[in-house]
């Protein structure tokens, strides 16, 4: 080791540097460039999105591996409250890929837009409770996610129902699936979602008066429903319902009713029972519903 009248000891300034540098990787430091880097990139992709207000592809970066992990998916919605049907499409060729006669398809048209949809969804608990009401009568059944459940169709026919969940990457949102294995129509299968296509519309808000009070309609839901007949792997045909639920919904005597009978006494706590080795049939009014 030798001194340096001018610089101190020679080298100290590069042996300094490297001992720096050597017991910061020792210690799991990170080079200042990389951590500049990394939180340029949390910067970005800090805004988090809902259903189809996407500007960013989010990731979040770890540190510790230097690697970008995958975003978490979108929280699931809550369908809880009571829909009333505002329009449809499509229902006559479904009704008709569904095997009901012209005559039957023209008694049953009038009451295609009256359906209303009392829904209480448990997302903790997995189950997805409804009933389904229009002039022909009333339907009720229960989804459980991930687990077979033996159910009854609108028309009394003894199937196995479905659940699951998945993310649609056009739009961003979740989908409830359901579907019916064993009906004589073939397997039936709904999709459900929460529209908000239209949350954000500047249309909307040029044309809404500056002051009164807030639109009626909290959100909306789409059903899509999907018939596949025997034999045959691609889609038949389907039609879609569309439904609003008021502000007030989730507090209608209708919902407090459906819960505290069917929802209590009947279909809650499915997925106990099923891991019981109980099922739930899915219950069915006399009347049919559509």
């Amino acid at each position: 080791f030798e001194f340096n009248q001018r610089n101190g000891p020679r080298g100290s300034a590069r042996e300094s540097a490297a001992r720096s540098e050597a017991r910061g990787k020792g210690k799991g430091r990170m080079p200042v460039r990389k951590m500049l880097s990394l939180s340029v990139l949390n910067a970005v992709h800090r805004s988090g999105e809902d259903c189809g207000g996407r500007r960013f592809p989010s990731f979040r970066v770890s540190r510790d591996s230097h690697q970008p992990l995958k975003r978490q998916p979108p929280p699931l919605p809550d369908f809880t409250g009571v829909w009333h049907q505002v329009r449809h499409e499509n229902a006559d060729a479904y009704f008709t890929a569904m095997g009901y006669s012209f005559a039957m398809r023209k008694i049953m048209a009038p009451f295609f837009g009256q359906s209303t949809e009392v829904v209480s969804h448990d997302v903790a608990k997995q189950e997805l409770h409804l009933k389904s009401i229009n002039r022909r009568g009333v339907w009720t059944r229960t989804h459980v996610d991930n687990r077979p459940l033996p159910m009854r169709t609108a028309d009394g026919q003894a199937v196995e129902g479905h659940a699951w969940w998945e993310k649609d990457e056009e739009s961003g949102c979740m989908v409830y699936k359901t579907k019916l294995v064993g009906a004589k129509q073939g397997t039936l299968e709904t999709w459900r979602w929460i529209d908000r296509s239209g949350d954000d519309d500047a249309d909307d808000k040029e044309n809404r008066p500056a002051e009164g009070p807030p639109p009626a309609t909290e959100k909306r839901m789409v059903v899509k429903s999907i018939v596949y007949p025997d034999g045959r792997e691609e889609e038949a045909t389907h039609m879609f319902w569309h439904f609003e639920s008021q502000q007030n919904s989730r507090s209608s005597p209708l919902l407090k009713s459906f819960e505290e009978t069917y929802v209590a006494q009947t279909g809650g706590g499915a997925r106990e029972r099923l891991d019981g080795g109980h099922g739930d049939d899915g219950a069915i009014d006399d009347r049919r519903a559509a």
